[in-house]
């Protein structure tokens, strides 16, 4: 903590606004040029978690959906982004202590007023930081065809909040197939790439089948 501001804490700050629609390019920008006080290492730190956490949000959710009871589109958004925060320097960041990790989280729940949450936190990322190395991501070619889909789709700004229930929905034994689509105030990406590798378009949707 520098002159009383929380590094993780402006990191939560960030991927709450991007989860409400803000790009994350502008929320970093503007929480960073308010604190020009920072050190270089706290700011590379900051911009570095935000932006890994965003980059590698499908693997994170499917982590911590392998673990947790409550799944991550039904947890309190704050709840939801440290979580991920988290599981990013757990899986992402050798140079961070899992237990400084975890610790930190936890106190951060805390901060944020989910006191009667402090067990779940904390459970979930210890769990997670001894056991991650036995998760095994889906190997078949149609699975990894929708995870680089949602990627792309993620990363060419047509929303934050899909990609989770995505991959939720796609991986339900009883879907034969899916769609991917967009809320109306969302422009939808130029994907034009996966046209005809199991995917179609139609309208503002994808799906594959």
């Amino acid at each position: 903590m520098i002159n009383g501001i929380n590094s993780r804490e402006m990191i939560l700050e960030i991927l709450l606004e991007i989860e409400e629609g803000e790009h994350s390019h502008v929320a970093i920008r503007n929480a960073l040029s308010k604190y020009q006080f920072l050190p270089k290492q706290d700011r590379a730190f900051i911009t570095r978690v935000c932006e890994g956490t965003l980059e590698y949000r499908i693997q994170i959710d499917y982590i911590i959906n392998s673990f947790s009871k409550v799944t991550v589109d039904k947890m309190k958004p704050a709840i939801r982004e440290i979580l991920r925060s988290a599981v990013y320097q757990l899986k992402y960041m050798d140079s961070v202590p899992d237990s400084a990790v975890c610790n930190e989280a936890v106190k951060l729940a805390q901060r944020k007023g989910f006191y009667s949450l402090k067990p779940f936190v904390n459970g979930v990322l210890r769990t997670i930081a001894r056991e991650m190395d036995q998760v095994r991501f889906p190997q078949k070619e149609d699975d990894l065809l929708k995870i680089s889909f949602c990627k792309v789709f993620h990363a060419r700004g047509a929303g934050n909040q899909v990609a989770g229930s995505l991959w939720r929905r796609n991986n339900r034994e009883d879907t034969g197939g899916f769609s991917y689509g967009t809320s109306s105030y969302h422009q939808m990406p130029d994907l034009s790439e996966f046209q005809g590798r199991g995917c179609k378009k139609s309208g503002k949707s994808w799906a594959f089948m």
